[in-house]
């Protein structure tokens, strides 16, 4: 889930989601950004300048670290410029 600094949900990331759930990849805009967005990403255009970004990984099988190394291999944040 993507929210502003004021918290309210800009976007979810879950099979609610744009993406539906499928790993898509997001661009956080700030405040009346103009600027180019891949079409390979979408956008999430926020009224303010911070972001939060809240992920949950699940469990299956094996140990909880299993899981965070998973989520660390395929989180990447990049800035616009």
């Amino acid at each position: 889930m993507f929210a502003d600094a004021w918290q309210p949900p800009l976007a979810e990331t879950d099979k609610s989601g744009v993406d539906r759930g499928r790993g898509g990849r997001y661009v956080a805009e700030p405040p009346a950004y103009t600027g180019f967005v891949p079409r390979s990403r979408f956008a999430v255009q926020s009224s303010t300048f911070g972001v939060w970004a809240v992920f949950r990984g699940a469990l299956s099988k094996g140990s909880p670290k299993r899981v965070r190394k998973g989520e660390e291999e395929e989180e990447d944040f990049h800035s616009l410029s």
